[in-house]
């Protein structure tokens, strides 16, 4: 998390660690988070980031498929719901050259994955910082509107500033 934090909040995104399969509890409290979001009239992108292993490829997919289930649950229309699958992905594993690890044969999704990219698989914590943040904007700046998120910017900085005005003010009364 320390490693996406400072950027989400220079992006004002929200972000979520799940070290692993979230809970059935977090994953609602999440969808509920995204319905809010959806209800009050925004597209909602989440941009999940996971190891290139058997279990880290299913997380993937699990994710998507239980915030949508639970988004139907609570009647939150999913066509302001996307997901994107943003690291680590094979041509990542490719373009930075990352150092493998081996499979866990034991993993009970490991025959698909050895099936289709043999015994090695990648950590994402093997990308730098520096690259996870960099596919971390792009994504967002991909979808972001940035007349909006210019506007929005300016407003912040004209009642941070006169905030300040007041703050100074006050001091000298």
């Amino acid at each position: 998390v320390g490693v996406i934090m400072g950027l989400c909040h220079e992006l004002d995104i929200p972000y979520l660690s799940g070290r692993g399969y979230l809970s059935a509890s977090e994953m609602w409290q999440a969808s509920r988070r995204i319905g809010d979001w959806i209800n009050q009239g925004y597209k909602f992108k989440l941009i999940h980031l996971g190891d290139h292993d058997p279990s880290g490829l299913n997380m993937s997919v699990d994710t998507k498929d239980r915030i949508r289930e639970f988004l139907k649950i609570n009647n939150i229309a999913e066509d302001n719901f996307e997901f994107e699958r943003a690291a680590l992905n094979y041509d990542q594993v490719q373009k930075y050259k990352l150092f493998p690890n081996y499979a866990k044969k034991t993993d009970t999704r490991a025959k698909e994955y050895l099936s289709k990219f043999g015994s090695k698989c990648w950590e994402l914590d093997a990308l730098h910082t520096e690259v996870i943040n960099g596919i971390i904007q792009e994504s967002v700046l991909r979808i972001r509107d940035n007349d909006k998120w210019n506007e929005a910017k300016n407003l912040e900085n004209e009642y941070r500033d006169e905030l300040r005005k007041i703050a100074e003010e006050l001091e000298l009364e």
